[in-house]
């Protein structure tokens, strides 16, 4: 017996119950009263009866009969007669309850126990089925009714016939409580863990099994975002079932999470993120979950979140690899700590630091569609289940993350998977005319360093990545001095060997998010980092390679008084030390 996910222990209740199917010993289902049923399989009266507490373990055996089930109940101080002739005290020409009583029979009794401190604590519920004896038939047996002449009446002051109860067999079942969120999170070894309040956007394939991973792990209040729908092709990895073609993707995985549950728990939004058009009722929902997962796989949705004030809970975005052998995590740290699309320019340094992932964002030839995230690729339904569990193992555990990170799990040819964890440092930032420069802790460490080694000028190429949108720039690498540079105590003239290679590398593995955005130097120990007449021609000759790209030159330089940012864009310049 399956009791509902809203069963009340506490209360007396009149159910109805049905299997799912004709075949043999197929559960039974405890449904509300009101529950119309499919008509062709068993059906039965459901009675719910609730006894007085008694001790734990004090009952030692199971009744085979009604008789047997009114004396062991007794012993324990529970009145199972009376609780029957409560049901008989009913309107009896009430045509529901007539059927009610008239069908098979299902008692369903619960049991307040009482602990060795002497309180109520749990509680025990037991079932007992027998399909060709009615209610009806027990309170004949008891002497409480009739139904000679076909119409059902009470009885007075007639005894109960022992043979016809103890004639009156029953089965006891095996009581399985529904499923909720709870057992979910007993059952997945999640007990000590709060169901928290999650916003999903984007339930395509990485998104919709993700989310009905946690699901299934108790995480069930969820807001689901996504404003496509399931088409033919989809069915090959989503989560929607194959008569969900056509429908809304969002709602048919907040279909399938209410249905888990047999509740109400998740919402669908069929919205999508759109910058400054991003609607109302989207906005309400990321000010107040307290997670947002980004599964769309859109750079222009992950860096609105990334920037949005309203969004106050950290934001994770996943993604799989143009190629389908890696998943990738974007992790915002606590209270936000990465925003502003640091934990993304992260990742392209990444890439170019770590020569193991030179082919990461490689397309093999496959069409790109908008951006390095969104391709069309074949991965087959086993790949992307692997990395659903990632996902759903990494949400699960990276909730409370103190700082930002990039995780990156890879599918080796041999079907091993191997992670690299990388922490997100906290870049610093100064904003010139309306310009924001972020500078990478590595490129300030490595340009400090090299002063400090050198008695003479030194420089380099700055390698970074933009966003035009919020006019920021991102300074991830500066790359050291060429060997064919020229140097003095006043002058440097950077030279050009291997600067091209390194472009086109970093431009190659980052799909062009990362490329050259600047350069760099120092100025010798005794002197500021003030721009001479030199610099701010250097500085000119860079906005003028810039302008192409719509953004300002840059040039950072180091000297006693700090690094010093300067920008240039057309007319306009400026420049500051931090």
């Amino acid at each position: 017996l399956v009791l509902p996910r809203d069963f009340d222990a506490s209360i007396d209740a009149s159910y109805v119950a049905c299997t799912q199917s004709n075949h043999p010993l197929a559960p039974i289902l405890l449904l509300p009263v009101d529950t119309d049923l499919q008509a062709g399989v068993p059906q039965y009266s459901c009675n719910h009866l609730v006894t007085k507490p008694t001790n734990h373990g004090a009952m030692v055996d199971l009744p085979n009969n009604i008789s047997e089930l009114i004396n062991i109940y007794a012993d324990l101080g529970g009145d199972i007669v009376g609780e029957i002739k409560k049901v008989f005290s009913d309107d009896l020409n009430d045509p529901k309850l007539t059927a009610r009583i008239r069908r098979g029979l299902l008692l369903v009794i619960t049991t307040p126990l009482i602990g060795a401190d002497g309180l109520v604590g749990a509680k025990t519920t037991r079932a007992f089925l027998n399909p060709k004896v009615s209610l009806l038939d027990v309170a004949k047996a008891l002497g409480i009714a009739s139904d000679e002449g076909g119409a059902i009446g009470l009885l007075l002051a007639v005894l109960p016939d022992e043979d016809a109860l103890t004639a009156l067999e029953l089965l006891p079942l095996n009581v399985v409580e529904g499923f909720t969120p709870e057992f979910a999170r007993v059952w997945s070894g999640r007990t000590e863990k709060p169901n928290r309040s999650l916003a999903a956007i984007g339930l395509g394939a990485l998104g919709s099994q993700s989310v009905l991973n946690l699901a299934r792990m108790g995480h069930s209040r969820w807001h689901l975002i996504d404003n496509d729908f399931v088409a033919p092709h989809n069915l090959a990895r989503h989560a929607a079932p194959g008569g969900a073609v056509g429908h809304s993707k969002a709602e048919v995985i907040a279909h399938e999470i209410n249905e888990l549950f047999q509740k109400r728990e998740a919402v669908a939004l069929h919205a999508s993120i759109d910058g400054h058009n991003t609607k109302e009722p989207l906005l309400q929902v990321l000010a107040h979950v307290e997670r947002a997962l980004d599964f769309s796989a859109s750079i222009r949705a992950a860096r609105w979140l990334s920037n949005h004030d309203d969004v106050e809970a950290p934001v994770s975005s996943y993604f799989v690899n143009p190629g389908g052998t890696a998943l990738v995590a974007l992790h915002e740290g606590h209270k936000r700590q990465g925003r502003g699309g640091i934990v993304e320019m992260a990742y392209y340094a990444l890439l170019v630091a770590d020569e193991t992932l030179d082919t990461h964002l490689a397309t093999s030839g496959q069409v790109q569609i908008g951006s390095c995230r969104d391709v069309s690729v074949t991965i087959p339904q086993s790949r992307m289940a692997l990395f659903a569990g990632l996902s759903a193992l990494d949400i699960d555990t990276t909730h409370d993350l103190p700082n930002a990170c990039v995780s990156i799990w890879s599918l080796g040819a041999d079907r091993a998977v191997s992670v690299r964890h990388q922490p997100v440092p906290a870049f610093r930032g100064v904003m010139l005319r309306d310009w924001t420069v972020m500078v990478a802790p590595d490129v300030i460490a490595l340009i400090e360093g090299t002063r400090a080694q050198n008695d003479v000028e030194t420089g380099g190429i700055l390698l970074g990545g933009f966003d035009l949108e919020r006019r920021t720039i991102f300074v991830t690498a500066a790359l050291p001095n060429p060997s064919d540079s020229k140097a003095g105590r006043t002058y440097y003239e950077r030279g050009t060997r291997g600067v091209q290679n390194a472009i086109k590398r970093a431009e190659r593995i980052t799909m062009r998010h990362v490329t050259y955005i600047g350069e760099w130097h120092t100025h010798p120990i005794g002197s500021t980092s003030q721009l001479s007449d030199l610099d701010r021609i250097l500085l000119g000759w860079v906005a003028d390679l810039r302008q192409l790209f719509l953004m300002p030159g840059l040039l950072l330089v180091l000297g006693d008084d700090g690094l010093r940012v300067a920008i240039q864009k057309g007319s306009l310049a400026g420049d500051a030390v931090f």
